[in-house]
């Protein structure tokens, strides 16, 4: 068995037992097992699927486009150029990222690789399930809004703002993902172009999560949410990908994103009457 293969399972086994532990935390008089199963029986035979579908649509469409024609596009604006932006954002902040990394302390790092490669796709299941257990259709309408806003959001810099990723310019950084396990990076690299990290994705879905999760009016939930957010934010710094200009656009990119969300989603919520079909909390 690979390298790669054993880090997919291990991960996987780690991402199963962070969504049943938040649940639990989150709804402690309940099953986890038996909340998640629910949830996942509704999303399946739901009346009113579409948003879901135009959701996951949005968001497979944008990462084909992505895919199929980030390196063209970058191809265009750094020949005439010369370069991309990347020296650009370095001669704003200068070694900011390398300053942080110079308090690397090892079991930090193990945190912080958690935080980035796990708890990130994970919080998203996460809000979706408790969001929907709490019967709070309307917050998981803008949820799943902001979650495709955010894609389209950050499609066009990937495309017309190509800047590298931190440790991939500076020898002064280091990627410490590399640290933990040769392995990890691979797996995670498809989903992450190098020079793609302007405005930092993790930061701004993050930003966009914890601002639902506080809308929410559920406590739990959104002091959860938001201790998780901040966690993802910092290690994306910490383990040398972003710069902190990204992360300031991932911020604002993050707020924009949900504000629109929570504009359309009321409205569409108001629409269909979403509000009155939402019944008792468990």
């Amino acid at each position: 068995m690979t390298p790669i293969r054993i880090t997919q399972i291990i991960e996987t086994f780690i991402f199963i037992a962070t969504i049943v532990l938040f649940v639990w935390l989150c709804a402690p008089d309940r099953n986890p097992l038996g909340v998640i199963a629910g949830r996942a029986k509704r999303v399946l035979t739901r009346k009113r699927p579409r948003i879901y579908f135009i959701c996951a649509m949005s968001i497979l469409i944008s990462n084909a486009v992505l895919t199929h024609y980030d390196d063209s596009a970058t191809e265009h604006v750094i020949e005439p150029r010369g370069d991309d932006y990347t020296a650009v954002i370095h001669g704003i902040e200068g070694d900011a990222v390398a300053e942080l990394q110079a308090l690397r302390w090892q079991p930090f790092t193990w945190f912080m690789g958690y935080a980035y490669v796990v708890l990130f796709p994970c919080l998203v299941i996460i809000l979706m399930l408790l969001l929907d257990f709490f019967r709070l259709k309307t917050m998981l309408l803008i949820l799943l809004l902001g979650y495709a806003l955010n894609y389209l959001f950050v499609l066009p810099f990937y495309f017309f703002f190509p800047v590298r990723e931190c440790h991939d310019f500076t020898p002064q950084v280091a990627l410490l993902l590399d640290d933990l396990h040769p392995a990890i990076m691979p797996l995670f690299r498809p989903m992450s172009g190098l020079d793609n990290c302007f405005p930092s994705f993790h930061t701004s879905l993050a930003g966009t999560l914890a601002l639902v999760a506080v809308r929410s009016g559920n406590r739990r939930i959104g002091i959860l949410t938001s201790l998780s957010s901040a966690a993802i934010i910092f290690s994306t710094l910490y383990l040398g990908v972003p710069w902190f200009l990204d992360i300031f656009a991932g911020i604002i990119t993050g707020v924009v994103a949900h504000v629109i969300a929570e504009l359309i989603g009321r409205a569409i919520a108001r629409r269909v009457n979403l509000a009155a079909e939402e019944a008792t909390r468990p």
